[in-house]
């Protein structure tokens, strides 16, 4: 037997949950990583989990020995699976191979995605599918949910990046949490479960993306947080909780955890398949505890001009003695203020002369007499100069990822929960179309028609930019659509999930031809030339299709592949390809930027380090977004024109080129306008304080930039003439 990891017993308070809490016990799975099975291949009944699981799913109908405590639990009512429950999402067959791997459970079973499930394809519609309208379960199109079992609160969310694989908590989490915990009483106990830990994890764009879903649950009786991703048996502390990383059943720590709620005791031990590992106990304590957590209020001036300070401070509501707390600015430790005592409250003054305008974000660490350290985190925003640009915002309901279409009064865009939204010169939300699944990658345009496809396989089209014409019309081509459409001459060419591309009459939507070219998803855009319709998909390939009839022309390895090693993991599938006369460029997820003919024939590599392309407004050169924070142009032939340092970093995201301007984002919300034919600096302001932006930067007519990142907030930059 192994030691007890940890121990923490907390004596009841006068708090209880509304209802009685039943005794139970459930079990959680994570990290199973099928294999992917293409359309037609042969199930492995030896791949990688599946015996694991099989063992699994015999011991889910027995009672279930916790070692480490010296008692024996139930046998368990429900199985939560944390996530990667595929190697590489859910692509063929894939889907019936976990469905064969549940089928022996004798428990109700809850899945949620992890970073492998949602990259290269997304499982969030199949948990649509099972959960959005089963009774009892209240679930968002993003695929987070919540069910109660036994006087406990299931929360399930979904912090795998869409069609990325960094997490992130967006908006549209938030949101539906919010909305979720209105409805419960504030003692009930709660359990949440996600895919990637709130601690340790260096994924998330900052630690203001968690202490964002701090600032959501304080104050809730969140009596146990599970993970996965890191395949260990562990417990660590996030603020106030207990947080339980669900192992793995593959590899040396194959096995699950068991968790057991008898007699008013809280208890998780991790049960190991091989015999001489024993177990591991986790936690033990108490459920009915009442919350650990500091009533206080954060107060925030809501914008500041650029220069002038900014002044915070920490009042303590509840009675508790606080004895320090700090200040640090969008997460620099090494820069802690110390705040001053003014009776009840703590005050310090943030100096914004050499900061970024725009918006940022600060976390207030208070020390509690008993040691206890308790964190509160918001954000403020700082006005640049008026004789540099105006910055106007408006804040959706949803992240955004989708590329957007900028209006001559205004811009439309997509959200993350498939709404799409017509905003105006003011910014304030003219139209709002339904959802009807998500909307990943954005939009194609034409003078007065919208189209996009769908993760519940609808291709649609509508009018714009008066969108409350509707639906022009809509298409079931039966594979979630992540790629962006392509129009031209009247026609519509779509990569989908399992690898086809469809081409379809633009007035209608009738299929003209559809060709498979590969066993695994296309996420990216294609490239539409006189004679071909050239993608790139997830098996590492790069496919050319006859743009009359679909045939297949050719198929050739990255550039990775060309120069290293063969494998679909540096698929060149999250950026679109980008045809300069008779050359052809392509970059991949190894970041290696190739160069090749129209034929298919490798030319060589231009540069390494290249994570996404683009066309410039003249169509002679492009630019490349490098992984290093590099910015550069490269003419037709792939020779730099210019090269600068600027912050962009590893996300797929594009830059964007009109009206002699350069707009690049960084993953985390700088925004840098440059000189299109120097690469020069014009201006930068934060977009975002700390939050993934996976959306491109879009220029209006009149020069003015459009950013929206996954917080849901749309800002335009006017630069001053």
């Amino acid at each position: 037997m192994r030691r007890i990891l940890v121990l923490v017993v907390v004596l009841a308070c006068c708090v209880a949950a509304r209802g009685e809490v039943e005794d139970f016990t459930f079990l959680q799975v994570s990290d199973m990583h099928l294999n992917p099975r293409p359309e037609g291949a042969a199930y492995e009944p030896d791949g990688r989990s599946v015996k694991a699981m099989a063992w699994v799913a015999g011991e889910s109908g027995k009672e279930q020995s916790l070692e480490p405590y010296q008692v024996t639990a139930v046998a368990p009512d429900l199985t939560l699976f944390t996530g990667d429950l595929f190697e590489y999402s859910v692509i063929g067959d894939t889907w019936g191979d976990l469905e064969r791997a549940l089928a022996g459970f004798r428990t109700t079973n809850y899945l949620m995605p992890g970073n492998h499930d949602n990259t290269w394809a997304s499982i969030t519609p199949k948990l649509r599918a099972l959960y959005m309208h089963r009774e009892g379960i209240n679930a968002s199109v993003e695929g987070h949910y919540a069910f109660t079992h036994k006087g406990v609160r299931f929360i399930q969310l979904n912090t795998s990046g869409l069609l990325e694989a960094v997490p992130a908590i967006p908006r549209g989490m938030l949101t539906w949490l919010r909305g979720e915990l209105d409805g419960l009483d504030p003692s009930m106990p709660i359990i949440v479960s996600m895919h990637h830990p709130l601690i340790g994890s260096r994924s998330y764009a900052s630690e203001y993306d968690t202490l964002r879903l701090h600032e959501v649950l304080r104050g809730r009786n969140v009596v146990l947080l599970l993970d996965g991703h890191w395949h260990s048996a562990q417990v660590r502390r996030w603020h106030q909780y207990d947080s339980v990383c669900g192992g793995s059943t593959f590899g040396k720590n194959t096995g699950y955890n068991i968790i057991s709620i008898q007699d008013g005791m809280l208890r998780v031990a991790y049960r190991y398949k091989e015999d001489p590992l024993g177990m591991d106990g986790l936690v033990e304590k108490r459920i009915d505890a009442e919350p650990a957590y500091l009533k206080s209020e954060l107060v925030i001036p809501a914008s500041t001009r650029h220069g002038e300070a900014v002044r915070v401070s920490l009042r303590v509501t509840g009675g508790d003695r606080v004895t320090s707390a700090r200040l640090r600015v969008d997460g620099d430790v090494e820069g802690m203020l110390a705040l001053e005592q003014e009776g009840a409250s703590w005050s310090g003054v943030i100096e914004t002369s050499s900061m970024v305008p725009g918006r940022h974000f600060l976390a207030i660490e208070a020390e509690r007499a008993d040691g206890a350290v308790f964190t509160r985190a918001g954000e403020f925003f700082v006005e640049p100069d008026p004789g540099v640009m105006r910055v106007e915002r408006r804040q959706l309901v949803s992240g955004v990822k989708a590329g957007m279409i900028p209006l001559d009064d205004g811009v439309m865009l997509a959200s993350v929960d498939g709404a799409i939204y017509q905003l105006g010169e003011d910014l304030r939300v003219r139209v709002v179309m339904g959802q009807g699944g998500q909307i990943v990658h954005g939009f194609a345009g034409t003078e007065d028609r919208l189209f996009y496809g769908r993760d519940s396989g609808y291709m649609q089209s509508s009018r714009y930019p008066t969108v409350k014409e509707r639906m022009g019309w809509m298409k079931n081509l039966n594979e979630p659509l992540y790629a962006p459409a392509v129009v031209a001459d009247g026609v519509v060419y779509v990569g989908d999930a399992s690898g086809r591309v469809h081409a379809l009459d633009a007035t209608n939507g009738e299929p003209i031809w559809k060709t498979k070219v590969a066993a695994y998803g296309i996420e990216a855009a294609c490239a539409v030339t006189d004679e071909l319709v050239i993608v790139g998909a997830w098996d590492g390939f790069i496919h050319a299709l006859d743009r009359e009839t679909g045939e297949q022309r050719w198929s050739v390895w990255n550039a990775k592949g060309q120069t290293d090693r063969k494998s679909r993991y540096y698929g060149p599938a999250d950026s679109a390809p980008v045809v300069m006369g008779e050359r052809l460029f392509v970059t991949d997820r190894g970041y290696v930027l190739g160069a090749y003919t129209l034929e298919g024939e490798f030319e060589g590599v231009v540069m390494e380090g290249i994570t996404a392309i683009s066309r410039s407004e003249d169509g002679e050169h492009f630019y490349g977004r490098g992984l290093s924070d590099r910015v550069m142009k490269f003419d037709a032939e792939g020779e730099v024109v210019w090269e600068v340092e600027v912050p962009a970093g590893r996300l797929p995201v594009p830059a964007t080129e009109r009206g002699g301007r350069v707009a690049v984002t960084s993953n985390d919300g700088l925004l840098s306008v440059l000189d299109a034919e120097d690469g020069s600096l014009v201006a930068q302001v934060r977009v975002s304080p700390g939050l993934y932006v996976q959306a491109p930067a879009a220029i209006d007519a009149a020069g003015r930039v459009y950013v929206a990142d996954l917080d849901g907030v749309v800002t335009r930059v006017t630069l001053a003439e």
